[in-house]
């Protein structure tokens, strides 16, 4: 996290892996994605902790996630991937099993079926609905040949027909500090993010501390169930998982310590990690 919201009017650092755009709420007439009510689509996957982060954001300020025409839609994947990656439609047979295997999940989808899902505005995809059916289509329609993973949280643009960012550090941020002073109908008065762009040098040095901090806990908590799970030596197994329990008492301590949160009384973007 960089300050880089609003910088070059949104348009973000050009990467043939990643798509670092954001929603920028300057009204200076050169903003390319402009905080506009009902314009943009997040698309992620219920229990995954990197959707969890620009999701949690939102419903944090209260914006609308349900609507088509207020606040950010957000859009519930299938929460199981088969060959072809996240999907809304099931293509493949081994897609038809998987919704088989899990028919309680809930989700969002073109269509009314399967039951429980939402049907969706064709106006969130870049061309004929009944041809779009995995999230990698918006990766492919928006940059052709695409290099990067495939993968949510994905922020899709309803009028340019293209992926904003798909960052959700990036994300998280956009949504505190571009849509919320807006959109919020709750914690108006709480700022996630400390800023960089200050003359003040007690937030300047808030802002290191936080952005420091995401970084540690992203190491140490997101990412490490991941690498948990991959390794195959039992013994670095029970060493990584002993700094895994080790590192959560610490930062239990550090929130006691400081009164409620892990960077004092009031919460910041990095409790919400």
């Amino acid at each position: 996290m960089d300050c880089l919201c609003c910088a070059d009017g949104g348009q973000g650092p050009t990467s043939e892996t990643e798509f670092l755009g954001s929603i920028c709420n300057l009204d200076n007439g050169k903003a390319k994605f402009p905080a506009e009510d009902g314009r943009y689509v997040m698309y992620v996957i219920a229990g995954c902790p990197f959707a969890a982060r620009p999701w949690s954001v939102l419903s944090f300020y209260g914006i609308p996630s349900n609507s088509n025409t207020h606040g950010l839609r957000v859009i519930k994947l299938f929460p199981a991937a088969h060959d072809d990656g996240w999907f809304l439609q099931p293509v493949s047979q081994g897609e038809q099993d998987l919704l088989h295997a899990f028919p309680d999940a809930k989700c969002d989808s073109l269509t009314p079926t399967p039951e429980g899902c939402t049907p969706l505005d064709p106006r969130f995809f870049p061309e004929d609905k009944t041809t779009f059916h995995h999230i990698s289509q918006l990766y492919e329609f928006a940059k052709p040949g695409f290099q990067g993973a495939k993968s949510v949280p994905l922020l899709w643009d309803t009028k340019s027909h293209t992926i904003v960012s798909n960052s959700s550090l990036g994300l998280s941020e956009m949504i505190a500090t571009q849509m919320a002073p807006t959109m919020a109908t709750r914690n108006q008065h709480i700022r996630l993010f400390p800023s960089c762009q200050t003359d003040d040098e007690n937030e300047k040095q808030l802002y290191l501390q936080h952005k420091e901090l995401v970084k540690q806990i992203h190491s140490e908590i997101t990412t490490a169930v991941y690498k948990i799970n991959s390794v195959t030596d039992g013994g670095e197994h029970d060493r990584m998982v002993n700094d895994y329990y080790s590192a959560l008492e610490t930062y239990q301590t550090q929130i006691v310590d400081n009164g409620g949160y892990l960077m004092g009384t009031t919460p910041k973007f990095v409790d919400l990690l």
